[in-house]
């Protein structure tokens, strides 16, 4: 929100920041000068597809740790000063090589080696960081949940074929460090296993709010996988599709390569 507004409202969004235009552009020149922030999150969502159906391709950073986007910020006051509202923008440059796949924009991603030079230098310091992510910044990663050892190594197989970086773990008490250590943007879950199946992962990620994709796997009855799908989408989870065993290699790239890339 624009210090100048005049009532506290817009009548055009601002949640981004083209950063072609935060030196000139009356809502961010002031702020870009002035108020430069970093945003933290863990990742960030692009859309692709039709209207009404839509999917979702969530991006992290490759070495798994939280990203800080470049933003601006303002403080807006009531003519009157009974009001005060303090808000953020994110600023968005070209896309890498790997993110245009998605979209022709992507957030200021910065290294930590460039925080303090955003957060305190000049303008014209601040202009110098304003380009796409490098491209090794962002990765598909993929967690392999199966108790079937032959069926993780041909995932994992048609996984790093396709560039993923790849955990495979056979033990479900394994499970949540797994999601920790290599913070996975897709989970390939058998949903019948030893000890903990895959319906009791489904509802600790719906609980943990995990924002990637689901994919079952499973050689049990049917209506078994049919029901973990169900439990998945009820539990808020991108469900993206199932593998039935036996399945190939092939059909494992196929799906991964739907996933992964948006269409054409």
């Amino acid at each position: 929100m624009p210090w100048f507004s005049k009532d506290g409202k817009l009548s055009y969004s601002t949640i981004n920041a083209r950063a072609e235009g935060v030196r000139t552009n009356a809502s961010y020149k002031d702020p870009f000068l002035k108020r430069r922030c970093l945003v933290p999150a863990s990742g960030y969502f692009e859309w692709t597809g039709e209207k009404g159906d839509k999917q979702p391709h969530y991006f992290t950073r490759a070495d798994g740790k939280p990203m800080a986007f470049a933003g601006l910020w303002d403080r807006w006051r009531s003519k009157d000063k009974s009001e005060t509202k303090e808000t953020f923008t994110i600023v968005t440059t070209a896309p890498s090589k790997f993110a245009s796949q998605w979209h022709d924009r992507m957030p200021l991603i910065l290294e930590p080696d460039m925080w303090d030079a955003w957060l305190r230098g000049d303008a014209d310091t601040a202009a110098a960081l304003m380009r796409p992510a490098n491209e090794d910044a962002l990765v598909n990663r993929l967690l392999i949940v199966d108790d079937e050892l032959d069926i993780t190594q041909l995932v994992e197989a048609a996984a790093r074929e396709l560039g993923f970086e790849v955990l495979a773990i056979h033990d479900t008490d394994q499970f949540e460090t797994a999601l920790e250590t290599i913070k996975p943007t897709i989970i390939f879950l058998d949903i019948l296993m030893p000890g903990r199946d895959g319906v009791e992962l489904i509802r600790n990620l719906g609980a943990g709010n995990y924002p990637g994709r689901v994919v079952i796997m499973s050689g049990a009855n049917p209506a078994y996988v049919q029901m973990g799908s169900a439990l998945a989408r009820a539990a808020g989870l991108w469900f993206a599709g199932t593998l039935f065993k036996p399945f190939r290699k092939q059909d494992a790239v196929d799906l991964l390569i739907s996933l992964a890339m948006p269409p054409a």
